[in-house]
């Protein structure tokens, strides 16, 4: 599974990277909702058939593969349909591993949050406003 995937060229690129994974022998997309204006909402899903590995090394090297690509190392980088442009690129190293359990492996992309320095912190309801008094 990807969260946060807000471009559909950059779900595709990681879609080939799963393909292409050592151990993996069948990938199947099964959900896709994309809102790019809502990186929260974005979620891709696969169904994969993996031989000879355990889920937790399929984690591993599915984020190597997507570390090999984001440094543009074309010697060892997987073959992939799209050839990633540097802003792709740039998305794509934001995708960090996120959940594993013993039948599913999530990862998510990172988005910078925008902040303008007009934040008012004396009327946020998520700032605490009692003294940090640690244990007592």
């Amino acid at each position: 599974m990807l969260v946060g995937a807000t471009d559909y060229e950059v779900a595709e690129i990681f879609n080939d990277i799963i393909e292409n994974t050592p151990g993996v022998v069948a990938a199947n997309r099964r959900l896709f909702t994309f809102f790019p204006a809502d990186p929260g909402k974005c979620r891709v899903e696969w169904q994969v058939v993996i031989e000879k590995t355990s889920l937790f090394d399929l984690e591993s090297r599915i984020y190597r593969a997507l570390q090999k690509v984001t440094e543009s190392d074309q010697d060892t980088a997987p073959e992939l349909t799209i050839k990633p442009t540097e802003v792709q690129r740039d998305l794509l190293a934001r995708i960090t591993p996120w959940q594993a359990a013993s039948r599913e492996i999530c990862f998510r992309m990172l988005h910078l949050e925008k902040n303008d320095d007009t934040r008012n912190l004396q009327h946020d309801a998520g700032v605490s406003r009692r003294s940090d008094r640690g244990f007592e």
